[in-house]
């Protein structure tokens, strides 16, 4: 069972149609003050923090929706805001004053958008709190999607997931932004004939590849409940190896993101791939 191409719940960034193609062109207009030649990909990944691969397919319009992390990062690098930043790769249509996308078709009423409520329990599915990715309804579509490529809502079936989301409540999900950890997802999953959905928290992000030029990226996910148990666990394993320094994080303030070994070894992991 694998992720299949990043559809992410409840992750809406602050930053929204960028029109990050633009961002070579900004690039090579400036010039290293150390090199007096223009910047190059690899200039622009160390300072961010990422690969080269990553600033290659920023370029190339794959990461239309980077995390706000990686916009502030760049706009520090060329010694800008973030507002003006952005407003360097924003391109406008005159008359309409709407950023261009060759991909979508701007109206003044948004389209709805399907909403999947069907939980899926058949035997054999490793999951009991799945959602069936088929027969859907159709509600209003939210302002924030409303130039969002398949876009769609999906229902909260279990309550596997509270506090954040309650058993029943309706999550609108952007397929189109890049995760980040502690981000939710919905991961789609091929079972029989069927695909269906779970809903979890990205804990752990790895590059799976062994090339370090490409990324294939890895996530570990797990639910709110099963991160509670882990934690509860936590305190009631005496002769566990870890307790003492959990104890020692947890005086110091630290998140559970520090359970690392706790977390990963419970987690369920799946690599990014695109649907057939």
């Amino acid at each position: 069972m694998q992720l299949s191409d990043s559809f992410w719940v409840g992750a809406v960034k602050t930053y929204q149609n960028i029109d990050w193609e633009l961002l070579k062109t900004f690039r090579l207009s400036r010039t290293d003050p150390k090199t007096g030649r223009p910047y190059n990909q690899q200039d622009i990944a160390r300072a961010i923090g990422k690969q080269q691969s990553y600033v290659s397919r920023l370029e190339k319009g794959d990461y239309r929706h980077p995390d706000n992390s990686v916009v502030e990062a760049l706009a520090s690098f060329f010694g800008l805001k973030p507002k003006d930043f952005v407003g360097y790769l924003q391109k406008r249509d005159r008359e309409t004053n709407f950023i261009k996308d060759a991909k979508i078709t701007y109206s003044d009423e948004p389209l709805p958008i399907p909403k999947f409520t069907q939980p899926y329990k058949a035997r054999g599915m490793a999951y009991k709190d799945a959602i069936l990715f088929d027969n859907a309804d159709f509600v209003d579509r939210p302002p924030v999607l409303k130039n969002v490529e398949d876009a769609y809502a999906i229902v909260m079936p279990s309550h596997d997931m509270e506090p954040r989301y309650r058993q029943g409540d309706t999550l609108h999900v952007n397929p189109e932004i890049s995760p980040e950890r502690g981000d939710d997802v919905v991961i789609h999953l091929k079972f029989k004939n069927h695909t269906v959905c779970i809903i979890r928290e990205v804990i752990f992000m790895e590059n799976a590849s062994a090339d370090e030029e490409f990324e294939v990226p890895s996530y570990g996910v797990l639910s709110l409940a099963e991160k509670e148990k882990i934690v509860e666990a936590a305190y009631h394993w005496e002769r566990h190896e870890d307790v003492e320094q959990i104890a020692k994080i947890r005086e110091d303030g630290g998140t559970m993101f520090n359970y690392y070994g706790l977390m990963s070894s419970n987690a369920d992991w799946f690599i990014e791939q695109n649907p057939e």
